[in-house]
């Protein structure tokens, strides 16, 4: 379908809350290639009388710095169940919108989106950013570090899962003893009276403030990959803190011998109401149910054994009956969760398309695997 010629585009609004990602190809999408997410993304809701209100297909543009790019834009409209209800009733169905930005630079990408699903593939041909760059490239000497979200890598039963601290300058408050056995998820950072929200582990960033125009935010969106490509490596308060391993490089001399998923993100999202409900999907349909009756803590350990194929392990049989057809891949740049029990269970999240909790973990990282 070719993009419409429109001027609703120009009344809305994004808040500048995206992810950026870095593409493999470095050259801007076709527009075949657009209209094929956007087919997709649409099919996912076709159960739910899913149709487009508006696209926008490569739009060419140049932004006040100079760089060039395309602009993409879906819109769609769909009716789902209300989360707040056990089984449809009729006329209660919620009429809700989704939305899907594209912004290409051609070597990088920058998406806004909500109610969006369907689209992993597309998601896993893309590079995040690295967590170096992502994390210090707007921090400066006139930085002021608010707020540090993290995890604790140590695995063991009694040990302190995660930890959030704030202060009005963490550089001067925080007690970096320590900090080496914890790993970064989010932190704020106030250039200013300009803050910024950073999620290490998913390139997400979003900007405090009011929603903007799509002119402003395609300038600013234009201005964070400015910093990327600028971007030189120094040091910074945040090296206090363990890095990511770049396991592809040593894919092959890895043996994962434990896994440990981390769920206080996912119960503290519940105790705020983010989560709004949870269902399991059985053959006659969906049921609610009390998913955080089946943990015993905040956190699951798992210990693996190797699967059959290669690059795969599995869950020792002998664990958690809940987890224990989770199993692990070592792709070639990523390590992904499976898990039909987990995949069953469905994570309604308020303002978004419900999701997988397989979905969820894999998504935000909330797991991570110990190796001999």
């Amino acid at each position: 379908m070719p993009a419409k010629k429109t001027n609703n585009f120009s009344k809305v609004i994004l808040n500048e809350n995206v992810y950026i990602y870095k593409k493999i190809s470095g050259k801007f999408y076709a527009k075949s290639h657009i209209e094929t997410l956007f087919r997709i993304a649409k099919q996912e809701k076709d159960d739910f009388g899913c149709r487009r209100l508006d696209s926008l297909v490569n739009q060419d543009g140049t932004a006040a710095n100079g760089k060039a790019y395309k602009l993409s834009a879906l819109v769609l409209k769909y009716t789902t169940r209300a989360p707040f209800i056990t089984e449809a009733i009729k006329d209660w169905d919620e009429t809700k919108l989704a939305y899907f930005f594209l912004l290409d630079f051609g070597d990088y990408l920058v998406v806004a989106k909500k109610n969006i699903s369907g689209l992993n593939d597309f998601f896993s041909s893309l590079e995040p950013l690295p967590y170096e760059v992502i994390t210090t490239m707007l921090y400066s000497q006139k930085s002021l570090l608010e707020k540090f979200s993290m995890d604790n890598l140590d695995s063991g039963s009694n040990a302190m899962k995660a930890k959030t601290v704030e202060s009005d300058s963490l550089l001067e408050s925080f007690n970096y003893v320590g900090a080496n056995n914890y790993i970064l998820n989010f932190l704020r950072v106030n250039n200013e009276n300009d803050r910024y929200t950073v999620s290490a582990n998913t390139s997400r960033l979003s900007k405090s403030g009011d929603k903007e125009l799509i002119p402003k935010f395609i300038a600013s969106a234009s201005e964070l990959i400015q910093l990327i490509d600028s971007f030189q490596v120094r040091e910074t308060p945040l090296d206090v803190f363990a890095k990511p391993y770049d396991y592809a490089k040593k894919r092959d001399e890895l043996t994962p011998v434990s896994l440990t998923v981390l769920f206080s993100r996912f119960l503290d999202e519940l105790d705020r109401g983010i989560i709004t409900a949870i269902r399991y999907q059985y053959q006659d349909g969906l049921r609610d149910i009390r998913f955080s009756r089946q943990l015993k803590g905040v956190s699951q350990f798992l210990n693996l054994v190797p699967g059959e194929q290669p690059y795969v392990y599995e869950v020792d049989e002998n664990q958690h009956s809940v987890f224990r057809d989770v199993h692990i891949r070592l792709n070639e740049n990523s390590i992904r969760l499976s898990s039909e029990r987990l995949r069953r269970i469905r994570v309604y999240r308020e303002g978004e398309l419900a999701s997988s909790l397989i979905d969820y973990i894999n998504n935000k990282n909330t797991f991570f695997c110990q190796f001999r």
